[in-house]
């Protein structure tokens, strides 16, 4: 019985270690921030390609989203596929105003799996 509490005991951690704040994952997410905010957006489609989706907002300000990469669930060591995306919100003349991230820390090196997917 033991043995079983131990083995959960471990998966439990590196779940928890999965979703730990840590500080790569803000660190990319200013990153991002500083290179595109206030910059048309036309420059993170250059960066990233054409956004997955985007909507136009009643304001006259666009919503995009970039799904940049699926991050396989082996690479989480928590058994749940993650993705990498960025949102954007850029007004009507196209300059982004807003960006935050999704994104998740390596359960092991504690490092963005958005800045390892795409070698930032």
């Amino acid at each position: 019985m033991s043995g079983k509490l131990s083995v959960m005991a471990v998966i439990a951690a590196l779940v928890v270690a999965g979703c730990a704040s840590t500080s790569a994952i803000p660190d990319f997410a200013q990153n991002m921030r500083n290179r595109f905010v206030g910059k048309n957006v036309d420059s993170m489609v250059s960066a990233f390609g054409p956004p997955t989706t985007s909507f136009k907002m009643t304001s006259g300000d666009t919503a995009y989203q970039w799904q940049l990469a699926s991050v396989p669930s082996e690479n989480t060591y928590t058994g749940v596929g993650l993705a990498c995306k960025m949102n954007a919100i850029a007004s009507g003349n196209g300059i982004v105003t807003q960006l935050t991230t999704e994104d998740a820390a390596n359960a092991l090196t504690g490092q963005s799996l958005c800045a390892m997917k795409l070698g930032l």
